[in-house]
């Protein structure tokens, strides 16, 4: 009904047909017949685009080209076959795997020799901190999240391109030169911060974010414990950089380099560092502080590889050794099932969807931060510390 909507013509004229129906309809409609050819030279534009698709200055074809199209007469008009799709859908993914080379998939092996070092000491060490169940769990989750992060990277990708060839105000200026990657590496981290406080301040961002903090457990095998629902949005937060003029090969990388960096904070071996370190970066002790789930310690240093952006935005916490970090959420999930892990919260905000009465209320439980409730249960971290400090005046 859409296709027949998208070329002028009604359901009652169409009637219960057959798709082959539809286009032999098509041919007998002047008119339609016109606006059908014209669809079809968009296909054709379409596929003759997918034969120079690796050159990364041609991805998104020509301006007009949206993907409804696309999908309406690809897929409605055509006889499409489960191979068809299959082959769509490659030449959709293929500048990920063949173009874009992530930096990540050669990091790959050095984290699990560092996994399997640090897993090690533990041992010879006696130190509890690492189970063998958590550790598979959390590896699980980050095996599903690589695939899923082809499917949304190549999304990413596409639209990053068709910012960058349309907009891309400096691109000339910024496009793999020195100015650019310097550039790059603050807003690129800039982007990353908000990002990562978005995911903690809306619920349904941290529904998708928490499984990556619900492990009691803090080592290197915890940082592969990434979501597989966060991926749907968190590229939006980027879309500024290709309308800057950044080229979505170097977002891209970078990216995957701030990932990486991300991954080393991920352990309990490293105590404090320099002070000047300290100062301006990203640390073990001070992402040891963003795991946590004591009160005071709750939504702070959502850095990536900058710790400046909490201190110039007051999310900023330093570690205190007269507060020992209790890993994990403030309800333990208590399960080690990548499923449950990935869909528990989703779950908890169906149950307050039930329950609360008005659009405005479950608009709440949606939107505002994990914690609140609409019958004044408050538990939003700012309101929880702020009593715990109340209540440390008082005393």
């Amino acid at each position: 009904m859409l296709v027949c909507k998208h070329l002028g013509l009604s359901s009652k004229s169409i009637g219960h047909v057959s798709r082959n129906g539809i286009i032999q309809e098509i041919k007998r409609t002047p008119l339609i017949r016109q606006k059908y050819a014209a669809l079809c030279q968009r296909i054709q534009h379409f596929r003759a685009a997918l034969t120079v698709f690796q050159d990364t200055d041609s991805i998104l074809f020509c301006p007009n080209l949206w993907m409804l199209n696309i999908f309406l007469v690809y897929f409605l008009l055509h006889q499409v076959s489960p191979k068809s799709i299959k082959s769509f859908m490659w030449e959709f993914i293929k500048p990920i795997l063949t173009e874009f080379q992530n930096p990540v998939i050669y990091a790959i092996p050095f984290f699990l020799l560092l996994i399997l070092i640090e897993a090690y000491i533990n041992y010879k060490e006696r130190t509890e901190n690492y189970l063998f169940i958590d550790s598979v769990a959390s590896i699980s989750m980050g095996i599903v999240s690589a695939f899923i992060d082809v499917i949304t990277k190549a999304t990413a990708f596409f639209v990053f391109s068709w910012l960058y060839l349309n907009v891309g105000l400096f691109s000339e200026a910024l496009s793999f030169t020195l100015l650019g990657w310097v550039l790059l590496f603050f807003l690129d981290d800039f982007c990353f911060y908000w990002h990562h406080r978005m995911s903690h301040q809306v619920r349904v961002l941290w529904a998708a974010h928490v499984n990556h903090h619900s492990s009691t457990y803090y080592n290197l095998s915890t940082a592969l414990r990434q979501s597989w629902s966060e991926l749907i949005y968190k590229y939006i937060f980027y879309l500024i950089l290709p309308i800057i003029g950044f080229h979505p090969i170097m977002i891209l990388t970078q990216i995957s380099i701030s990932l990486i960096y991300q991954f080393c904070m991920h352990t309990k071996r490293i105590d404090r560092l320099p002070r000047i370190i300290e100062l301006l970066f990203n640390t073990p002790s001070h992402h040891r502080v963003h795991h946590a789930s004591n009160i005071m310690y709750l939504d702070r240093n959502h850095a990536g590889i900058l710790i400046i952006w909490d201190r110039m935005f007051g999310t900023f916490q330093e570690e205190d050794p007269a507060e020992p970090v209790i890993y994990g959420i403030t309800t333990d999930i208590k399960t080690y099932n990548p499923l449950r892990i990935a869909s528990h919260e989703f779950v908890s905000i169906g149950k307050d969807l039930k329950r609360a009465s008005s659009l405005r209320d479950k608009l709440g439980y949606l939107f505002m931060p994990p914690g609140w409730s609409h019958d004044g249960n408050d538990q939003r971290s700012d309101t929880l510390r702020a009593a715990m400090q109340q209540k440390a005046s008082k005393e």
